[in-house]
């Protein structure tokens, strides 16, 4: 069985072969450079671009790299066809045996196909500075709001801002990287963005409000900003930080274990830590949307979808 931050960076490329940012006959980034941008080790990428290779989405071309040869699911159309069959027939059959009638039935499956293929879709990009900061909140917004969203590195939007954004109904991230997306596009496609505020999600808090005093706190995280936000909610309930480090330093992480009684970490990073096998407890702190954000979101996402059907309609 794989390990779950490589089945995290699996599922990281096969949704940019979905959305075309490895299109059919691209090469993906090496295991180096992946690793450098993803904030995990060189062993674990290979894992995931093996289960890629495993699926015959992507094949490894000596000497040059890995290209992308299938669609994201390594299925022909034809197959994805008859799997797609199979499961909507088994979710019919939960439908009749569930006492569900034939126009409920129907609403149900109409519903679903005007949410993922339908003309007023929202298309949806969420920009951050790291991967899995990304994956998590656009897939905490999909679940609150039944959108899709897109999950993008910073460093892969500014570049090509201008470019990327047309492609987006609603650009979102959080307050801390907003100057720069505006930075990065044209005054007339600055109102497609949208600024989030990120925070721990309650179950952490409740861990962190646990903690006894005089507990000597290590800190651990992919990025200097999780660093400080994390530091920043510690210090809110009262508890200084004594020693912090970002997962990719090894060795003073290895150190800390002798000086510090508790580890505080981030969700994206637990694997990663878990493997250096750390001999004091471990708190995982996980992050999601605010609900003003989420309010706000809606109020935008809805005055969208109202254009998009006048337009329909027109």
């Amino acid at each position: 069985m794989q390990s779950g931050i490589a089945q995290n960076v699996y599922t990281g490329l096969v949704e940019k072969i979905a959305t075309g940012v490895y299109p059919k006959g691209s090469f993906i980034p090496s295991c180096r450079v992946l690793a450098k941008e993803l904030g995990v080790n060189k062993n674990t990428v290979n894992k995931a671009i093996k289960m890629l290779q495993a699926r015959d989405i992507v094949r490894p071309i000596p000497g040059v790299g890995s290209m992308v040869v299938g669609n994201s699911h390594g299925l022909q159309p034809d197959t994805a066809a008859n799997e797609i069959a199979a499961g909507l027939d088994k979710v019919m059959h939960m439908a009749r045996v569930t006492g569900l009638s034939r126009k409920q039935a129907e609403h149900l499956a109409k519903s679903a196909v005007e949410k993922w293929f339908g003309r007023t879709q929202v298309a949806a990009l969420l920009v951050e500075c790291n991967k899995w900061d990304a994956a998590s909140l656009a897939d905490h917004i999909r679940k609150q709001l039944s959108i899709q969203v897109v999950p993008m590195v910073i460093e892969e939007f500014l570049p090509h801002a201008p470019r990327i954004a047309e492609g987006y109904d609603i650009v979102m991230t959080t307050f801390y990287h907003l100057s720069e997306l505006y930075r990065a596009l044209p005054p007339g496609e600055r109102d497609r963005v949208v600024g989030l505020q990120d925070k721990p999600r309650v179950d952490a808090l409740v861990a962190l409000s646990r903690i006894p005093n005089e507990t000597r706190i290590g800190l651990v995280a992919g990025h200097n900003r999780t660093l400080d936000l994390i530091q920043g909610t510690l210090r809110s309930c009262g508890y200084p930080v004594a020693e912090r480090a970002l997962i990719e330093d090894t060795k003073s992480i290895t150190r800390m274990f002798g000086r510090v009684d508790l580890l505080v970490t981030s969700e994206v990073c637990q694997h990663e830590l878990f493997e250096l096998r750390p001999s004091v407890p471990v708190i995982t702190i996980s992050f999601e949307v605010d609900q003003q954000s989420l309010e706000f979101l809606r109020k935008k996402l809805s005055s969208i979808i109202g254009l998009k059907s006048s337009e329909a309609c027109n």
